[in-house]
């Protein structure tokens, strides 16, 4: 059997199609979601979505817009670049896709938008306009702004850094700690440190208080004696924790501190470097 399609079926197949495709369309521009435009050659509105006038005209009704231009809507800086972009479009043929550009308004706060602008066609090919759709990005603009913004604040950090370290200002730090580690990363040299005056809790931290206790000068010595040669320290539970110094620490609020540190100048004299 051979179907054989009469032209009035042909005509309700086709009614259907165009009927489809309009209720599609209707669907798109009543999406809140949907920031979508079309425009003529001469940038101005044919079509704008619900999304786009809630995010943009909030108040104003569709057929408003019609046959007005960014410039009615936009501040006039940032619709001359929309303005530039849609010729091109209509020139070149070419597609504009996430485009990522600074949306300005008069009294309104100004936000950032992902755009895609493309060429519109007619059924002959023809370009007889545009149209596109955005999306907000604002919090993920100000997010990669605010990223980029300590990265350079740490390139600079990290150039001071290098600087002291050139210019032989010595840097000091706890040996086995985060201080360690930044400065190395950093390549910054440090000089280890150690305190002379303070206890180690069994966690292997410095046990630090507002109000010092008072330290027998002598066992101050032993422990800055011991750090010294066997590069330990004995915690306040009684474990080893392995500790290296380059330079011993003394707090002036430390009871008898200027007695500590004359028993330490006097025992240190033994190590010359």
């Amino acid at each position: 059997m051979v179907r054989v399609d009469l032209p009035a079926q042909r005509r309700q197949e086709d009614e259907s199609k165009r009927e489809l495709q309009l209720t599609c369309m209707r669907n798109l521009l009543s999406a809140t979601a949907a920031r979508l435009y079309f425009k003529d050659l001469q940038n101005r509105f044919l079509l704008v979505s619900a999304g786009w006038i809630a995010a943009y005209a909030p108040g104003r009704a569709a057929e408003d817009l019609i046959g007005k231009t960014d410039f009615d809507v936009f501040s006039d800086e940032h619709a001359s670049a929309a303005s530039r972009d849609e010729q091109r479009v209509i020139s070149t043929g070419e597609s504009i896709v996430g485009k990522v550009e600074l949306e300005t308004y008069g009294g309104r706060t100004d936000t950032w938008v992902s755009t895609t602008k493309m060429p519109l066609r007619d059924s002959r090919d023809r370009i007889i306009g545009t149209f596109g759709i955005s999306r907000d990005v604002t919090a993920q603009t100000r997010a990669e702004n605010t990223l980029a913004e300590q990265a350079l604040q740490l390139i600079a950090q990290n150039e001071r850094l290098r600087e002291v370290d050139r210019r032989g200002v010595p840097i000091l730090g706890m040996a086995f700690t985060a201080h360690e580690t930044a400065y190395r990363e950093k390549a910054v040299a440090m000089i280890p440190e150690f305190y002379g005056d303070l206890e180690y809790d069994g966690d292997g931290n410095l046990i630090l208080s507002r109000v010092h206790d008072a330290v027998d000068p002598a066992q101050a010595t032993a422990r800055v004696l011991r750090v010294l040669r066997e590069r330990v320290v004995r915690t306040t539970s009684g474990r080893d924790i392995p500790v290296r110094a380059a330079t011993v620490c003394v707090h002036s609020d430390t009871p008898a501190a200027p007695a500590i540190a004359a028993a330490l100048a006097q025992a240190l004299r033994q190590f010359p470097d």
